[in-house]
């Protein structure tokens, strides 16, 4: 805004905008004042007024305390989870890591936890203690175990990696004979995808991952099969169909384990394999 101005108007709307604020800053001051006031005009705090809030304040939170307890002693007598789904969960979690890392072996672990233990239908349940009652431990248990990776017996093939199998797969697909079907590039890029994001695996992850490509494949295997009319056709239109059925069934799995993903592993690597021996 101006300083100085030759146009009247101008000069109005400055003086209003002026008048409009010293008049808001009365106000807050007017009210400013009324508050110092009152809270002047107030007698102070008593001694044992103090002391009686404190002690109002260490009730209540004495109060919280026993609430929490109860609930955790709730919670004590409902499993959360049982051991058993504990430690699948936990060995499918090394499982996903290891498929991660091509030539890489996860062969053991071990694991020390606390927690309330039950017997329940289904087992030994376990239900955890609540992260702000860390510091009681009354009840808790402690639990030790450990996972080894058993290796396969002589003369049987170790399972394959699914990195490795996902990798030799996009190699595949970028073969020229493929170049004549729409639906490759589309498929190469999903693999690469799933490559490029290892750091959000995991099984449910997996098992979509697996149904995406599935479904190209198939699209795939179907145009293959109506250019090419062979066993080799028909068993690669076999293993796509077959991938995208357990990948359905695998997606809806409450409890999956080390197996299911193997089972995954092994039926991308067959649909990789039928399609190779498909071209060679």
């Amino acid at each position: 805004m101006p300083l100085f101005t030759n146009e009247i108007g101008a000069a109005r709307v400055a003086y209003d905008a002026v008048e409009s604020r010293a008049v808001n800053a009365e106000l807050r001051a007017s009210k400013l004042d009324a508050v110092l006031a009152d809270l002047r005009a107030r007698p102070p705090f008593a001694v044992d007024e103090v002391a009686g809030l404190r002690q109002r304040m260490a009730d209540l939170e004495s109060e919280n305390v026993k609430l929490r307890e109860q609930l955790q002693g709730l919670l004590r007598d409902r499993a959360q989870i049982t051991l058993q789904t504990f430690i699948e969960a936990l060995g499918l979690a090394a499982a996903v890591g290891e498929a991660t890392m091509p030539g890489r072996a996860i062969s053991s672990f071990t694991a020390r936890m606390q927690a309330f233990i039950s017997m329940i239908s289904g087992g030994i349940g376990l239900s955890f203690q609540a992260p702000e009652l860390a510091s009681r431990s009354a009840g808790l248990s402690t639990i030790s175990f450990g996972l080894e990776k058993i290796p396969p017996q002589s003369g049987v093939a170790a399972a394959p990696n699914l990195y490795s199998v996902l990798e030799e797969k996009q190699r595949l697909y970028t073969d020229s004979f493929w170049s004549r079907f729409d639906m490759v590039p589309e498929t190469i890029a999903e693999i690469n995808r799933v490559l490029l994001d290892t750091g959000a695996w995991n099984f449910t992850y997996l098992a979509e991952a697996a149904g995406a490509i599935a479904a190209l494949e198939q699209r795939l295997a179907l145009a293959t099969s109506a250019l090419i009319s062979n066993e080799s056709a028909s068993a690669y239109v076999t293993a796509a169909s077959s991938l995208g059925v357990l990948a359905d069934r695998l997606k809806k799995k409450v409890n999956p384990v080390v197996g299911d993903l193997l089972a995954i592993t092994s039926s991308l690597d067959a649909t990789t394999k039928a399609a190779v021996s498909l071209i060679s």
